[in-house]
């Protein structure tokens, strides 16, 4: 992306950086837990002559400058950061794209703020019973033992093989993540003690209560909801899409999106972008059970 795409709003809870490229109808793209709006580089690329593509840096642990001290950052509190960010950019009739613990986020902000967002993707996510995924249990324990924020941190910045582990970031990928961008994943982690606080405030926030009952809200808002779910997604199954899908209720469509897992926009960025375009070219009232046909076979 180019520089001078990148632009910096301020908000309540502080300074937020943010990427904007390409033409409306809005796009906003919600990363995951210890990344930054990289993981949508691909996935944008094929976007962007469609789409206003635009990418906040969000507190999730990858973001090069912290936040205000006092600020909420729990995951209902970042979701309410999105919001004053369209509130702030004056945007409507938005679709959001989460991902991973973004995907939470997202779900928060297309439940309480239909009055800006009109369309919700969620590509692989924390979900219903799923939070934290199996194997990532300690997460939730991690900001509460003195010192074991700092200690990942540093290990995963400066131990390769630890940052490209399977009980690391290639849990998440089927394709190989470059290691220049996982380091630039963990070094703002390892090198702020601002960012390490930000990033225990939404990891001490990590509740399955949550996600259990944000299908209910998702249904009572009328939100239109699609999941392009990664196939081979061990940590987030198809079976946990499904089951998220039935939960939402009929305004929920799925999309299987083959050859990938959590990272979907890493491992099929044309598929997830073709997805993305048929959902948010299709009008509300053509939204059926045909057009979800035709949404999985974009895929």
């Amino acid at each position: 992306m180019n520089s001078s795409d990148n632009k910096t709003v301020t908000l309540p809870q502080g300074r937020v950086t943010y990427r904007d490229v390409g033409a409306s109808p809005p796009i906003i793209f919600v990363h995951g837990l210890f990344l930054n709006g990289t993981i949508w580089d691909k996935t944008i690329e094929r976007l962007t002559s469609h789409r206003r593509c635009i990418v906040p840096e969000l507190p999730l642990g990858a973001h090069k400058t912290p936040l205000n001290k006092e600020a909420d950052l729990s995951l209902t509190g970042v979701a309410q950061l999105i919001a004053d960010f369209l509130e702030e950019l004056d945007l409507n009739d938005v679709t959001l794209v989460g991902l991973d613990f973004g995907g939470v986020i997202a779900q928060i902000v297309a439940a309480r703020h239909t009055e800006r967002v009109s369309r919700l993707v969620l590509t692989n996510c924390d979900a219903l019973e799923v939070c934290p995924a199996k194997g990532f249990e300690y997460l939730t324990w991690l900001p509460r033992v003195p010192l074991a924020t700092w200690t990942l941190a540093k290990l995963m910045h400066h131990v390769g093989p630890l940052r490209r582990h399977e009980t690391s970031f290639a849990a998440f990928a089927k394709a190989p993540l470059p290691d220049a961008q996982l380091k630039d994943w963990v070094r703002p982690m390892a090198v702020s003690s601002g960012v390490r606080r930000d990033v225990k405030k939404l990891l001490r926030s990590i509740d399955a209560r949550l996600t259990l009952a944000l299908p209910g809200e998702l249904k009572s808002a009328g939100t239109f909801v699609l999941l392009a779910w990664g196939a081979e997604d061990e940590l987030f199954s198809m079976d946990l899409a499904r089951r998220l899908t039935a939960a939402i209720g009929d305004n929920a469509f799925l999309a299987e999106i083959p050859d990938a897992k959590t990272f979907v926009p890493h491992d099929a960025p044309k598929a997830l972008a073709s997805t993305i375009l048929a959902f948010t070219a299709t009008p509300p009232w053509k939204l059926t059970g045909a057009s979800q046909a035709r949404l999985s076979e974009s895929a």
